[in-house]
C-alpha cells in the first residue's frame, strides 16, 4: 500500500510517523522526570517543562495516557 502512493503523500506519511514518535519520546522523558512526584511538586516541574517547551499540549496528553 505505502509503495503505490505518490511520493509527497510518502512523504507526508513518514513525517507524521516522525512527528508521532517525537511526541511519545518526549511524553515519556517528562514521564521519567516526574514519576514519584505528587501535589505541589508534580505541578512546579510540569510547569518547569512546559516553560522550557519540551512539553506541548500534545505531550501533556500522551502524558496523561501513559501514567
Amino acid at each position: 500500500q505505502y509503495q503505490k502512493l505518490p511520493d509527497d503523500q510518502k512523504a507526508k506519511t513518514i513525517d507524521n510517523f516522525v512527528s508521532k514518535a517525537k511526541t511519545n519520546a518526549r511524553a515519556e522523558i517528562i514521564l521519567e522526570l516526574t514519576q514519584g512526584l505528587q501535589g505541589d511538586a508534580l505541578k512546579v516541574e510540569l510547569s518547569k517543562h512546559k516553560k522550557s517547551g519540551l512539553m506541548t499540549r500534545e505531550v501533556f496528553n500522551k502524558w496523561q495516557e501513559l501514567k
